[in-house]
């Protein structure tokens, strides 16, 4: 018999011990927009997951990737043209751009580039909450009450950039864990722990030199 095999969200650092119990979740979140007014996700943390959900475990997630910002998408719920039942949709607020996603059938094995994405975004967690106190006493804001966002470089441009510099493109295999380990986050192999300190230092350069655009965004 299979292991179960656990399903971490990086934003809010949640894990769902099986596929079954995240994909409850999912469903979760689905049913309770269904009863909302206009069918749109409002809690913050919903839109956190589903965001999580399309960037590590949809199995068209690096097409969906390719063609929105996820960021400045509205998430809501519809029924598409012959179907019955409500699926989760997004859509682009500048351009209105939208495609339906399911949440059914997913779990393709996540590639060690998006291993990589998950991984470095653990390792600067703390850095990107001190940035969040910062620029938000600079603005005069409730540090509390709000996120802090990449707005540009994205993350996976950040890593494709970093990923470059350390000539570390036909090596990804190598630098992050495998899956199916059960662990909770990747994490850099032994031989590559160094890039931790290196990816630190990498995007901390970035926020001192202003090649980073970050921007607080209100919790719902």
């Amino acid at each position: 018999m299979a292991k179960a095999q656990p399903h971490y969200l990086k934003t809010r650092q949640v894990t769902f011990p099986t596929k079954g119990k995240f994909k409850e979740h999912l469903q979760a979140i689905l049913h309770k927009t269904t009863s909302l007014p206009n069918n749109e996700v409002e809690d913050q943390d919903d839109i956190f997951d589903l965001i999580d959900f399309l960037e590590d475990y949809h199995n068209e997630s690096i097409t969906i990737q390719e063609q929105f910002d996820l960021e400045n998408c509205i998430f809501y719920v519809d029924k598409p043209q012959d179907y019955n039942g409500y699926c989760f949709w997004l859509m682009d607020k500048n351009n209105q751009n939208k495609r339906q996603f399911s949440i059914t059938s997913f779990g393709n094995p996540r590639t060690p580039m998006q291993n990589l994405v998950s991984c470095f975004g653990y390792i600067i967690r703390e850095m990107k909450a001190r940035f969040r106190k910062e620029i938000a006493m600079q603005e005069g804001k409730d540090f509390k009450e709000y996120d802090l966002w990449n707005e540009e470089p994205k993350p996976k441009e950040l890593v494709l950039e970093f990923i470059k510099i350390h000539n570390l493109k036909d090596k990804l295999h190598l630098v992050v864990s495998p899956n199916g380990l059960n662990n909770n986050a990747p994490y850099l192999m032994p031989d590559y722990e160094y890039l931790a300190k290196e990816y630190q230092d990498f995007y901390f350069n970035k926020k001192a030199n202003d090649l980073l655009k970050l921007e607080l965004r209100p919790r719902m």
